[in-house]
């Protein structure tokens, strides 16, 4: 049973409101206690009012404070190392034709996402050399001095510089971006919920570890602004927790390593392609067929062998079988990932596993740890477990997950999500049709 949970007071709250309707943060509730131990502070001998005073005020360095306790400014060097693969490729493909390649880093907080990328086109082959160029927008004027200045401690390589460390130079006890990346850099001043997009066009967008602190509405608004500038062929590249979603007519979803997703922009009419996935040794392999796939997926449980290891032989095999299509769109939603039930911690840890693609040790976390929570613990086991490609048993998680609490839409949603993937499309929409009544409810 999960103990109570203290309910926010009124400064908390209306900071709560602020956040959301500037920014589109959402702060989830174990973070309350967090906010209003702030709020004293900025309040400064005035109490948590005198601190939400200061923001209804507009004052910077008040909302610069509440911003970075919500809004974790977590970043490095090269993160999800497969982006920047496919931006290589991205890049030599428009060399070839003559085009330079333009990349927006969309919530780059201090400059590691972009320095990055910058270094990918520094070194494409030389015909669009002087033209490509990247740009950087954060909310904060703090991080982006930051970003400009181009130095970092060791932390923020700790991931090294993969095969681009030509263009970062040692500095005592520093790391300096070299001069040749910093003409291919800008940084703007921008906040992506209120302030007006430029009337610009890029090839690539980063768009990652920002809409996991926004509401589902928020994200679908940001997402499309962003896909509004991106050119035909172009790649939005999001992280494995990000909650984005696009619909298949318009676009082609892949995975690169480390559970990286990346959407390419089809030409209108272009047919969808043959999806094809990296395996293990890193070679592409062609899905099987669709039929075999589907068929093999969609067996009802009753026909399941019901002796522990064989029952637990087949269900992996038909895992194998509905693997080979690719795993499903899917990425933790934000609700789920920020809360710790009595602030304990352990979904947050999980996230951050997850964030990295390292879905094994989430779910090994997840398994030997104790969450308050029943239905917060499945729905996750059933988030990594779709990721990892265990369809059925993602099914029989998620499913649990809706027995313990079945008046939540967003866990109806995720166990269509799993229905789909393995097939089942009726159950599918049912669930669906159960989330939105239960939306409007």
């Amino acid at each position: 049973m999960s103990a109570p949970r203290r309910q926010p007071d009124v400064d908390v709250q209306q900071a709560a409101s602020l956040l959301s309707s500037r920014y589109g943060v959402i702060v989830p509730p174990w973070r309350f206690p967090l906010l209003h131990a702030e709020l004293e502070r900025i309040g400064d001998g005035g109490g948590a009012g005198e601190g939400v005073g200061r923001l209804h005020r507009g004052d910077q360095e008040a909302w610069t404070r509440v911003v970075s306790l919500v809004a974790v400014a977590e970043s490095y060097f090269f993160r999800h190392p497969g982006h920047f693969d496919a931006l290589y490729r991205l890049g030599l493909e428009l060399v070839r034709r003559g085009r330079p390649c333009r990349v927006l880093s969309a919530g780059c907080s201090t400059g590691e996402e972009a320095w990055s990328a910058a270094a990918v086109l520094a070194s494409l082959p030389d015909p669009a050399a002087g033209q490509h160029r990247v740009t950087g927008w954060d909310l904060s004027e703090q991080r982006l001095r930051h970003a400009r200045a181009g130095r970092y401690t060791q932390w923020a390589c700790r991931r090294g510089f993969d095969r681009y460390g030509s263009f970062f130079h040692a500095d005592d006890c520093h790391w300096s971006v070299a001069p040749e990346l910093r003409s291919l850099v800008r940084f703007e001043c921008l906040n992506l919920i209120a302030d007006a997009f430029p009337q610009e066009q890029f090839e690539a967008v980063l768009f990652r570890n920002v809409s996991i602190y926004w509401d589902r509405e928020t994200v679908a608004r940001i997402t499309g602004r962003l896909l509004a500038m991106l050119d035909v062929g172009g790649l939005l590249m999001v992280g494995p927790s990000d909650p984005v979603q696009l619909p298949d007519q318009g676009w082609e979803q892949r995975f690169e390593a480390g559970g990286a997703r990346v959407y390419q922009r089809r030409a209108e009419g272009e047919e969808r392609p043959a999806r094809r996935f990296q395996t293990a040794s890193g070679s592409p392999r062609a899905p099987e067929s669709p039929a075999r796939t589907r068929s093999a997926a969609a067996r009802p449980e009753s026909r399941r062998a019901t002796v522990g290891g064989r029952r637990r032989g087949a269900e992996e095999a038909r895992d194998r079988q509905a693997l080979a299509a690719g795993p499903p769109p899917v990425s933790p939603p934000p609700a789920a990932l920020e809360q710790g039930s009595n602030g304990d911690g352990v979904l947050l840890e999980v996230r951050a596993l997850a964030d990295r693609g390292e879905y094994e040790a989430a779910l090994q976390l997840l398994q030997r740890s104790e969450v308050h929570e029943p239905a917060e613990a499945s729905l996750w086991e059933g988030i990594l477990l779709l990721n990892m490609g265990h369809l059925e048993r993602a099914v029989a998680s998620l499913r649990r997950c809706v027995f313990y609490e079945a008046a939540v839409p967003l866990y109806r949603r995720w166990l269509a999500v799993a229905y789909d993937a393995v097939g089942r499309t009726s159950e599918a929409a049912r669930e669906h049709r159960n989330a939105t009544e239960l939306e409007g409810a």
